[in-house]
């Protein structure tokens, strides 16, 4: 029987915690936003007009579908159509861009989920720009993606003339039982594949980049290329090990 201990349980309060920040810092930039928009505009006298993404979000409804019988999941998206939804929804909205918060409701997802979207995408697709405080532009029209290729490749052509390569024989192994290959050493790694301490040295880095106005745990995540996640339960956990880093605020850490 499993026993739950009391720094699980603080652990659990501090993601839990951490995700109702999140959602709280999608709304505020929402709203920052919408008051420098509004703010553009009072300047120019031009009226605020909604987004093509915001317009595609208060479309009517679809009807909702009967309820769902417990034990069943809902139905992932396919690979890749996250992306293409995206990349749909910019297009529409043109060179102004499309904010995280209108893009999540019109694919009916987690805002949360579309920030964490568009931070690996910055670094795989140039296409897509930063145009202000969580909206995005596009330029262009969505990658393709690679055709698959059913069943196996055919044997390349042979050249004329060219003469077949020499096979070479096959060494006779001694009589009696064949020695077993060396195994190589398998070099030490941490979790996701990453040398161990790989994530601490790049982490103690950035920190020291920061100096005494230390830096958030998003900004460190997107720096990085690390999980967000990972990052708040590294700082709950290692991070106390380590001499010198300080917490100066919410999610806001620097070393002295």
């Amino acid at each position: 029987m499993k026993t739950s201990t009391p720094q699980i349980e603080h652990l659990k309060q501090m993601l839990s915690l951490e995700e109702k920040r999140a959602d709280l810092q999608t709304e505020l930039d929402a709203i920052v936003s919408k008051l420098a928009d509004l703010q553009s505009r009072l300047s120019t006298g031009k009226p605020a007009a909604a987004s093509a993404v915001a317009k595609a979000a208060k479309a009517p409804a679809a009807p909702k579908p009967t309820a769902v019988k417990a034990g069943r999941r809902k139905k992932r998206a396919g690979r890749g159509e996250l992306k293409d939804n995206i990349f749909g929804l910019l297009g529409k909205a043109g060179a102004t861009g499309a904010k995280v918060t209108e893009i999540a409701s019109a694919l009916g997802t987690a805002p949360a989920n579309i920030y964490a979207w568009f931070t690996a995408a910055l670094k795989r697709y140039p296409e897509i720009k930063k145009v202000g405080a969580g909206t995005y532009s596009v330029s262009g029209s969505a990658p393709a993606a690679a055709p698959k290729v059913k069943g196996k490749p055919g044997p390349k052509p042979k050249a004329k003339g060219a003469k077949p390569a020499k096979v070479a024989k096959a060494t006779v192994a001694p009589k009696g039982k064949p020695g077993r290959p060396p195994k190589a050493k398998a070099a030490a790694t941490g979790k996701g594949g990453s040398k161990r301490g790989e994530l601490r040295d790049k982490i103690l880095g950035q920190l020291k980049s920061a100096g005494s106005s230390g830096i958030t745990i998003k900004e460190l995540s997107s720096k990085i290329g690390a999980n967000y996640r990972n990052l708040q339960v590294w700082f709950a956990t290692t991070a106390k090990n380590i001499p010198g880093i300080k917490k100066l605020a919410p999610a806001t850490y620097r070393l002295s």
